[in-house]
C-alpha cells in the first residue's frame, strides 16, 4: 500500500506525542522503513517540540518556591527603597525651600520659616540615614549570599 507523504506529515504530531493508535504507529513506522531519509528529517524536526516538553517531576518545587520568594522580596525591597528615597528628597526640598524663604522674607509663617526649615532638614537627614543603612544592609546581604 502506497501512503502519501502528506498523510504521514499530518500523522507525525500524534505519532511523536505518543497518543497515536497502534495502527497509526505501524503505518508511520512502515513508511519510515521505506524512507529512512524522511524519518531522519522528521525526527530532526521534532527535536524542538521535545525540548519544549516539561516533565512535571523534573522541577524542584522547593528551589522554585525559594526563587519566587527571593524575587518577591527584591521587588518589595525596591518599592520600599523608592518610597524612602522619595520621602528623603521631599524633606530635603521642603527644608531648603523653607530656609531660603525664611532668609528672604521674615513674614512667612510669622518668622518661624527658618526654624521649621531646620526641623525639616533634621527629618531629611534622618531619612537619608535610614536610606543609607537599608541600602548597605541589602548590599552586605547580597555579598554574603554570593559567597
Amino acid at each position: 500500500m502506497k501512503i502519501d507523504r502528506e498523510v504521514i506529515i499530518d500523522l507525525l504530531p500524534v505519532y511523536f506525542s505518543g497518543d497515536a493508535s497502534e495502527a497509526t504507529k505501524t503505518l508511520v513506522q512502515e513508511y519510515f522503513r521505506e524512507n529512512p531519509e524522511e524519518e531522519r528529517l522528521a525526527r530532526h524536526a521534532n527535536r524542538p517540540l521535545e525540548a519544549m516538553k516539561v516533565d512535571a517531576a523534573s522541577g524542584d518545587s522547593e528551589n522554585e518556591k525559594a526563587a519566587l520568594k527571593r524575587a518577591r522580596d527584591q521587588v518589595r525591597y525596591r518599592q520600599q527603597m523608592s518610597v524612602l528615597m522619595l520621602i528623603s528628597i521631599a524633606y530635603s526640598v521642603f527644608s531648603a525651600g523653607l530656609i531660603i524663604a525664611g532668609y528672604f522674607s521674615y513674614s512667612v509663617m510669622h518668622g518661624n520659616a527658618i526654624a521649621i526649615g531646620f526641623a525639616f532638614a533634621a527629618c531629611a537627614l534622618a531619612m537619608w540615614f535610614a536610606y543609607a543603612v537599608a541600602y548597605f544592609r541589602q548590599r552586605m546581604g547580597r555579598a554574603a549570599t554570593a559567597r
